[in-house]
């Protein structure tokens, strides 16, 4: 069966900052970050916004992501969030992932400059309490380097978000984690609950991947904090239904521009036109040469599977891959889901 697809969006990304440690779980998977200088990349995000909004493009959208980490300068950090308005996205947090660990000495006037920036949440991601999630986050005292952050973060007035990563490793010790993080002062404006997302490097990691048993079972103060979504999520058995039950209408898809050392020149000589129709041949190809997402499914769906998924993207990518294992192609994989 073919694959049925409809592009609007148009993805450019750019490994512009380097992250100080290497977690185990990277949704975003193995980067080389990039030489060239931020401001060509930022001038071809919005040659190509200006370009979408402007042409017959039947409303296509240009959205962008251009860093792993926050760890860079105060103008670098301005102008991604100034890229980041482009696409709608109110962008006023501090990501600690991937950051350097600074004494509390350096911390204080490294926040406070970014506070008074307009940079108003500090955003940590915790796998577990300890020695766990410092394994999981590739580097001893990342966890109290969190902890730390936060803390003089919220002496400064910024408000708090955490994220707590649901696994049958930390599962045992999230009422621990979560005693921790209720002694920390401040206000939390955000915190979350949710398991791995099957993308990047956590794709190798599904022996750890909570059940809807497990889900179930957890106590109420932990179930009150699953992520908003939570009654979207589906057991691989329960995504084997609702692909069964979707019509043959044509995929969403995105193009995906990466912008790189080896591509910038002739993306900035090329015409925008150029370059999407280039990117649009290619992506096309890639995706006729896989099965339909029914097919997947079928050929390669464990109805037998009550592991937990909180994206139909995050199932299909998993199909895909036992696909792609099982039947070598040559295809340009990075063009896909």
């Amino acid at each position: 069966m073919s694959r049925k697809v409809k592009i609007d969006t148009l993805w450019i990304y750019a490994h512009s900052f380097a992250c100080q440690n290497h977690c185990w779980h990277c949704q975003l998977g193995k980067k080389k970050v990039a030489r060239m200088e931020l401001a060509r990349v930022a001038a071809q995000i919005r040659r190509f916004d200006e370009w979408a909004r402007g042409s017959e493009q039947n409303g296509l959208k240009v959205t962008n992501w251009i860093g792993h980490t926050f760890e860079t300068d105060l103008p670098a950090l301005i102008e991604t969030r100034s890229l980041a308005d482009l696409c709608g996205w109110g962008f006023n947090l501090i990501l600690l992932g991937g950051l350097r660990n600074r004494s509390e000495s350096e911390l204080r006037p490294w926040l406070t400059e970014r506070r008074d920036a307009g940079f108003t949440s500090v955003v940590a991601s915790f796998m577990g309490c300890g020695a766990l999630h410092d394994r999981w986050n590739g580097r001893r005292g990342d966890f109290e380097r969190l902890l730390k952050t936060q803390r003089v973060a919220a002496s400064l007035e910024m408000e708090l978000e955490q994220r707590i990563f649901l696994t049958r490793e930390s599962l045992p010790m999230i009422d621990q984690l979560l005693d921790t993080l209720d002694e920390l002062p401040g206000k939390v404006r955000e915190r979350e609950i949710y398991p791995l997302f099957y993308s990047g490097l956590a794709r190798q990691w599904e022996k750890f991947r909570v059940t809807d048993e497990e889900i179930d079972k957890l106590p109420p103060r932990i179930k009150s904090l699953l992520r908003s979504d939570y009654c979207n999520w589906r057991t691989e058995c329960e995504w084997v239904d609702a692909v069964r039950a979707e019509d043959n209408i044509p995929d969403k898809i995105s193009l995906k521009l990466l912008l790189n050392d080896d591509n910038i020149d002739a993306v900035e000589t090329a015409s925008c036109q150029q370059v999407y129709g280039d990117l649009e041949r290619r992506t096309l190809v890639a995706y006729a040469a896989i099965p339909s997402r029914a097919e997947l499914c079928e050929r390669f769906g464990d109805y037998s599977n009550r592991a937990v998924y909180m994206f139909r993207n995050d199932i299909e990518t998993k199909w895909l891959d036992k696909y792609l294992r099982s039947n070598p192609v040559t295809l340009e994989r990075e063009l896909l889901f």
